[in-house]
Parts: structure tokens; C-alpha cells; sequence
């Protein structure tokens, strides 16, 4: 046995004899141990948490609830990020800014009239939940524009637009 052999050999056998220094290093694994669970199952519940958070409000639903206060009339409806942005006129123009997984007013602010759909036409929610029942992806923006709403879908990477009557909510041709 060299002399490099015979030291690590030594300090292995000290180690072993240390009884305090066994009681520590046994510690240290055994915290370590229920450390690393505790982080895996914080980690585990923020995530589903945040899975669960970041479920979108139903559209449909959530434009019924703005028509049922009749704040007005809706003319747009567009997603950006997680806020819905939805333009509503009656006697003024505002744009209201609601969040998309609690349903919940962030903000509002003023804007210029716009466009509006015929008053004996469909109700914007209609609009939104027959789309919905079609199962093409979902909806990120419906707006009335030129005497008909567009209606613009995504699934994955795949982008769809579909234009219908304001009145019969028939699809027309782009």
C-alpha cells in the first residue's frame, strides 16, 4: 500500500469513527431528503395552480354577463395576452380591459365611436357561442366591421377567420 492509499484509507476509517460527524452528515441527508420532497410538492401544487389559472373564462359566457348589465352595445372583442379587450358603446365609447381567467373589470378607459352592428341583429354572445360549438379553436378576436362580424380563431399555429351576418349569424364569403 502506497502512501496516497494509506491516507484516503486513514480519513475513510476516521470519518467512520467520528460518531458527531455521522449524526451530522446523516442529518444533512436526511433534511436534504425532505428538502428535495418539500420542493418537489411546492413545486407540484404552484404548478397546477398556475395550470388552473390560466384556464380562460368561457367568452360566451363572459360577454352574456356584460350584455345581461346593459352597459351597451358591443362592437369588438379581442384577446391579448391574458385581458380580454371589448369595446362597448351607449351613449359614449369605452373599451373595457377584463381579465381572461377571473372574469374580473381591470380597467376602462374612453375611446372614439365605433361602428355598431344593426340593433335588430344577433347579440354579439350568440355570435361567440355558436363559433364556440364549431370547435375550430379559440376565439381571439370578434369585431363588426364592415356590415359584418369577423370572427378570428386559433388552434396551435393554424389561424382561421370566419365572417357571418349580423342578422342570421349565416357564415358568409371573405
Amino acid at each position: 500500500m502506497n502512501q496516497s492509499e494509506f491516507s484516503k484509507s486513514n480519513i475513510v476509517n476516521q470519518s467512520n469513527q467520528n460518531p458527531i460527524r455521522n449524526a451530522v452528515q446523516n442529518l444533512y441527508r436526511s433534511s436534504n431528503r425532505g428538502l428535495n420532497f418539500l420542493i418537489i410538492v411546492c413545486f407540484i401544487l404552484g404548478f397546477s395552480s398556475y395550470l388552473s389559472a390560466n384556464q380562460v373564462v368561457k367568452l360566451s359566457t363572459l360577454i352574456k354577463t356584460i350584455e345581461q348589465q346593459q352597459r351597451g352595445t358591443i362592437s369588438e372583442v379581442e384577446r391579448d395576452k391574458n385581458v380580454w379587450e371589448i369595446k362597448i358603446c351607449s351613449s359614449k365609447c369605452q373599451k373595457l380591459y377584463i381579465d381572461s381567467t377571473t372574469g374580473k373589470e381591470k380597467s376602462r378607459k374612453q375611446i372614439w365611436p365605433q361602428e355598431m352592428p344593426p340593433a335588430n341583429g344577433l347579440p354579439i354572445s350568440t355570435i361567440a357561442q355558436y363559433v364556440e360549438t364549431l370547435n375550430l379553436g379559440d376565439i381571439t378576436e370578434i369585431k363588426y366591421n364592415h356590415r359584418r362580424w369577423k370572427v378570428e380563431l386559433r388552434l396551435g399555429l393554424r389561424k382561421t377567420k370566419l365572417y357571418l351576418d349580423p342578422i342570421t349569424g349565416k357564415e358568409l364569403q371573405s
